[in-house]
């Protein structure tokens, strides 16, 4: 297997932030996303910082810290929780132990906190809200863009897509133009994955 790339790398410190449920499967389950984050660090040198987070209370203090000028090193925020949608209220949240944050609340608390930087929803439905829902999200938080699944999905197969999502992001710059052309080629390299998972890549407008 080939460990290095002729590509000319964009920035080097494109890390990662990662907020994780402390519990996917019940207390005494050990799932994590960190076997995927040691792979891009080492394979790919991404840094990243993770917290695990089981309370809106946790969740703020771990946002107000990665609001810091010194995380800038850390542009990409990965949201790694059990998410949802319900069509009888046209909302999409997140799960905490405790309660679900919906897209409006993360909004609010996310509030101007992501200029520049971009966020990933590592959960299943979050996706499957109104256009207007996602807009009002990026304009509340001033991200260059946020990406994340319409579907149910399956744990394997979106470890799969998000290696190459920030794989390849590793090559680019962080500017609107660069994200969008990354969404082009995750549509053209595994056009099968992102349907079946309803990877969607929204941009403000």
């Amino acid at each position: 297997m080939a460990t290095t790339s002729n590509r000319r790398r964009i920035d080097q410190t494109k890390g990662m932030y990662c907020l994780e449920t402390d519990s996917w499967r019940g207390q005494k389950d050990r799932t994590t996303l960190r076997p995927l984050l040691d792979l891009l660090e080492y394979h790919l040198e991404m840094p990243y910082l993770h917290r695990t987070v089981a309370t809106k209370e946790e969740f703020e203090y771990h946002i107000s810290r990665y609001a810091a000028s010194e995380l800038k090193t850390h542009p990409v925020l990965y949201l790694g929780f059990h998410g949802s949608y319900d069509k009888k209220s046209a909302k999409a949240s997140l799960r905490l132990a405790n309660e679900e944050l919906d897209l409006g609340t993360l909004a609010h608390v996310l509030n101007g906190k992501l200029k520049g930087r971009i966020v990933h929803f590592g959960a299943c439905s979050v996706f499957s809200v109104h256009g207007n829902t996602l807009q009002y999200f990026l304009r509340q938080t001033q991200a260059i863009a946020m990406m994340g699944y319409k579907e149910e999905t399956d744990w394997t197969e979106s470890a799969a897509l998000e290696l190459l999502l920030f794989g390849d992001l590793q090559y680019r710059a962080m500017r609107r133009n660069s994200i969008q052309a990354l969404d082009r080629y995750l549509k053209d390299a595994a056009p099968k994955l992102c349907t079946r998972l309803g990877f969607k890549m929204v941009f403000p407008t």
